[in-house]
């Protein structure tokens, strides 16, 4: 859906004046060349790479937070 049926913040790309909505933003992440994800069925991460270039040597850093904002884990993968 492209712009509000009805005033809300979700699932909208944009407003009926053209400003962009949540949805928006959440696409334009989504839509990276190079783009990581979480899959929460396996627990798994990928890297979407839509260039048509290799990408060697590129580090995966995720930090995980606790409910007091603070450090749990982090994990790198090459």
């Amino acid at each position: 859906m492209l712009n509000n049926a009805w005033p809300s913040l979700i699932w909208h790309l944009y407003d009926y004046y053209l400003v962009p909505g949540g949805g928006y933003f959440g696409t334009k992440k989504a839509m990276e060349p190079l783009h990581v994800q979480y899959d929460y069925a396996d627990r798994s991460v990928a890297v979407v790479n839509d260039t048509y270039e290799a990408h060697p040597g590129v580090k995966v850093v995720a930090k995980v937070y606790n409910l007091e904002e603070k450090s749990w884990r982090r994990t790198k993968k090459r």
